[in-house]
């Protein structure tokens, strides 16, 4: 379907059951602009979603040195500001595109009509931040399929948007007139998330309004049926807001675990001291690390779909079932038709030190390493005081700087492996799973110090 056709009911190009989202903590989904999907977090304030797309397989897109231009779609006055430094560091050449030539971009046009403005595959990326909530909803499916279309075959796009449930939460908890935070523009409130900001409107800029929405799911489903295989969902519904008083700043954070604030950066602003959620740091030389640096964090924080988004490669036990080693050859073929080619199969015997440190390690049908949450054995799988025979278990777990990953199944149950589908775009996993013959048995997600909470859990 191309995407001229903009007359078509945009409803029919939502599956409200095509993407899922389990993780009690955020949400997660992978779909593809042309073959497998990459997360990136986003700096983004209250309740937003960032769709990551990309083909370039289970490297991050973001700092592949092939990847040189980038389309700023809705760029308005300035630049990609909330990825300014990743602009800089690898000398992307940035286009600013925008309707409106006040701004002052590059190139004046609508995003409804790419195609008059751009060849096809002009770009390595496309980043869109708080744009396509201006259009109208039949406009949002061929405008995603223009996306697609301008971006080279290994590109990706990086798309930004309100999350309207986290709008409504944040309607019924605190109000529709509280202020949700504070931008450059002033004080932002529900009612200009949902419908547009009102002062600009106000102002004359009658194309800042909001002339539809997105959920997780609904922007999702979107991307997937405008021909992008891979999608990365992520939401933050966590603020960090801040104040200056002379040459101190004090800043107040919510749903925020530990950062880390740039002390020289502050200082040669005149910053000489910060306080944290009432707890002062004097700015020196080195970086302020405020909260714990053990446990989850973006790049090793699961859930089991993480693992592959950085180079992998699987490792079976020589000694295993011989279904271990044609369930590696079978999960090997598959991404180096649907992949990049990356991936890599081996047994335990030929694992080398330099090859863990170079990869994410994916092992099946291992004996059960000492120190992990869950264990194993031929006859069950332990998942705290719960223990299960006939059964295949699938988890995530960090070993150093890298994520492993651990595919087993008890003796005589090894088929079901074939069951689980880790490269599938709408395969939303937890960061760990067990299943029998009848589905589901054990599924979770470990807390933030990688231990097993009960509280993320059903089954336990």
């Amino acid at each position: 379907m191309e995407s001229g056709s903009r007359e078509e009911d945009a409803s029919k190009h939502e599956d409200p059951k095509a993407v899922k989202h389990e993780d009690p903590k955020a949400v997660r989904a992978f779909v593809r602009p042309h073959r497998y999907g990459h997360g990136w977090r986003s700096p983004e304030r209250y309740g937003s979603i960032l769709f990551s797309d990309s083909s370039g397989g289970n490297q991050e897109p973001i700092l592949n040195p092939a990847i040189k231009r980038l389309l700023n779609a809705g760029s308005g006055p300035g630049s990609a500001r909330r990825i300014a430094r990743l602009v800089q560091e690898r000398g992307l050449e940035e286009l600013r595109f925008d309707i409106d030539p006040k701004v002052k971009p590059h190139v004046v046009g609508s995003i409804l009509e790419l195609e008059t403005s751009f060849a096809p595959q002009s770009f390595d990326v496309i980043w869109s931040s708080h744009v396509l909530e201006h259009l109208y909803a039949h406009e949002i499916f061929p405008t995603l399929r223009q996306f697609h279309r301008v971006l080279k075959p290994d590109g990706f796009a990086l798309i930004m948007s309100p999350d309207v449930t986290a709008v409504a939460r944040f309607i019924v908890e605190q109000g529709i007139a509280a202020v949700a935070y504070h931008s450059p523009a002033g004080p932002i409130r529900p009612l200009d998330m949902l419908y547009g900001h009102s002062r600009a409107i106000e102002e004359g800029h009658v194309h800042m309004a909001h002339r539809t929405g997105f959920t997780a799911e609904r922007l999702g489903n979107l991307l997937l049926t405008a021909g992008f295989p891979a999608v990365s969902v992520a939401m933050q519904n966590f603020e960090v807001t801040s104040s200056v008083n002379g040459t101190a700043v004090d800043l107040v954070t919510k749903n925020v675990r530990s950062l880390t604030l740039d002390a020289a950066a502050l200082a040669t602003k005149g910053i000489t001291s910060v306080s944290v959620d009432g707890t002062a740091h004097a700015v020196g030389a080195s970086p302020i690390s405020v909260g714990p640096t053990t446990g989850k964090r973006p790049d090793l924080s699961g859930p089991l779909n993480q693992v592959f988004q950085r180079p992998f490669c699987f490792v079976w036990d020589d000694a295993g079932s011989i279904v271990y080693r044609d369930y590696v050859a079978l999960l090997t073929s598959w991404w180096s038709t649907i992949g990049n080619g990356h991936a890599c199969g081996l047994p335990l015997s030929k694992l080398t030190p330099a090859l863990e440190a170079e990869r994410n390690l994916v092992f099946v049908g291992v004996a059960a390493p000492a120190g992990l949450p869950i264990s194993w054995t031929a006859n069950e799988i332990s998942v705290g005081q719960k223990k299960l025979g006939d059964s295949a278990l699938a988890f995530v777990y960090p070993k150093g700087e890298r994520l492993r990953a651990y595919l087993f199944a008890t003796a005589g149950s090894e088929l079901l492996l074939h069951r689980y589908v880790p490269f599938s775009s709408r395969a939303g996993m937890p960061d760990y799973l067990v299943f029998d013959a009848g589905g589901a048995t054990v599924a979770g997600f470990f807390d933030a110090e990688w231990k097993l909470d009960a509280k993320y859990a059903t089954g336990l």
